[in-house]
Formats: C-alpha cells, sequence, structure tokens
C-alpha cells in the first residue's frame, strides 16, 4: 500500500522507468507521487505520464541526473520527453526540480 504520509519522502535510484512498465503498488507510487520523491539517475522511456496531481501541498518531485535515452531531462526539454500532470493551481517549478 503506497505511503499517506506528508512527510515521508521517497528515494528512487537507477530505475527505467516505462509507460509499458507492469503497474504494481510499487510502480502506483512512481507514476503518481504525493509525498516529496527523489529520482536519481533514472531512465524515462520517452511519452512516459508523471501524474502529479494528487501531490501534497508542500511536496516536491526532483528529476536528478535522470535521463530518456542519452538526453538529461531539464526544465527547458521535459516536455519533449515526459508528460506531467500538475495539481491544480500549481506551477511546474513549485512541484518539480531539476538537478
Amino acid at each position: 500500500m503506497p505511503f499517506h504520509s506528508q512527510n515521508v519522502i521517497l528515494e528512487r535510484t537507477h530505475l527505467n522507468i516505462g509507460k509499458t512498465m507492469a503497474m504494481t503498488k510499487t510502480m502506483t507510487v512512481l507514476s503518481a507521487p504525493y509525498v516529496s520523491t527523489t529520482f536519481t539517475e533514472c531512465v524515462f522511456e520517452k511519452g512516459y505520464y508523471l501524474d502529479l496531481s494528487a501531490l501534497a501541498a508542500n511536496a516536491k518531485i526532483t528529476l536528478k541526473d535522470c535521463v530518456c535515452g542519452e538526453v538529461e531531462i531539464t526544465a527547458e526539454n521535459y516536455n519533449t520527453y515526459i508528460s506531467v500532470e500538475l495539481p491544480a493551481n500549481r506551477t511546474l517549478t513549485d512541484c518539480v526540480a531539476f538537478e
């Protein structure tokens, strides 16, 4: 079962994340996080959908050294590689950090 505490911070490192991966309880947290979550050195499949619509008000997602193919995902190019759904009344800068 996914975590329900807004104080939990999840760390995911060296994952290959694709839109066709099997959905398990762990993968549900990865595709629709609602607590602060850091993805470190993860490889995203082009077109991957990151649903942040339920992200807690004080939570932020960090994409640290994540790539699509061999291209680093940044604030300037993320929409070329992944789709991000934001919570109502929040901006990308408010919800996602790119490092």
